[in-house]
């Protein structure tokens, strides 16, 4: 099922952030008359997610990253990231919700929550 492009796509943790943070972004972005995705939302029966997810992710020009303690651990959070940083023609906001930016910088020296997930076995596979 086609979709008319979105302005603004939120990358998020549903059980971390879709009722709080997420839902207080998309209510406020959306007042303004921009076209948002935030899967619950914005998903349709009969929809196919992945394609759904992907076709929102490539029409937004501006991207929302929630980073929450839960995050990293979605390898659909970490797919949709990929996307993000993987393109260079659309805008992002990073937003750390109940985390700080030192938890990613960390990440890279393979240490706190992000830099331990990243280094697990599986994710290592995953993400080459």
């Amino acid at each position: 099922m086609k979709h008319p492009p979105y302005d603004v796509f939120i990358s998020h943790h549903g059980q971390d952030t879709k009722k709080t943070v997420a839902k207080s972004i998309y209510k406020k972005v959306n007042a303004t008359g921009l076209r948002v995705f935030l899967d619950k939302d914005e998903l349709q029966l009969g929809d196919f997610f992945p394609g759904t997810l992907e076709e929102a992710m490539a029409s937004a020009s501006l991207h929302i990253a929630i980073f929450s303690q839960n995050y990293v651990q979605s390898p659909w959070c970490l797919a949709e990231l990929t996307f993000i940083l993987e393109r260079r023609n659309i805008k992002f906001i990073p937003i750390f919700y109940h985390l700080e930016p030192s938890d990613l910088r960390w990440a890279v020296k393979g240490k706190g929550i992000y830099g331990e997930a990243l280094n697990k076995p599986e994710m290592k596979i995953r993400n080459g």
